[in-house]
C-alpha cells in the first residue's frame, strides 16, 4: 500500500485519517510506504490493522533525550 498526499496537502499533528473500512480482516500489507512529513511529524500506523486509521504524531525530540541521558549517567559515577 502505497500512501500519496495530493495537492500539496500535508496533514497537521493529531490528525487522524481513515484509509479503509477494517470490518474483519486477514492479512496484512507486504509494505506500507508513506510519504515523508514536514518538522517534526511521523505517522503512527498502530491502528492501521484494527480500524484502518492512520494518524500524524510529533516525532520525539532524539537529541535532548540522548543528551538528558547521557547527562544522568555522568551524574551516577
Amino acid at each position: 500500500m502505497a500512501v500519496e498526499l495530493l495537492d500539496g496537502f500535508f496533514p497537521a499533528a493529531d490528525a487522524d485519517s481513515q484509509i479503509f473500512d477494517a470490518g474483519i480482516l486477514s492479512g496484512t500489507f507486504s509494505a506500507v510506504l508513506l510519504p515523508d512529513l514536514p518538522g517534526m511529524l511521523g505517522w503512527d500506523s498502530s491502528d492501521l490493522y484494527s480500524s484502518g486509521t492512520l494518524s500524524v504524531i510529533p516525532e520525539p525530540a532524539t537529541l535532548p533525550l540522548l543528551a538528558l541521558g547521557m547527562l544522568m549517567a555522568r551524574r551516577r559515577r
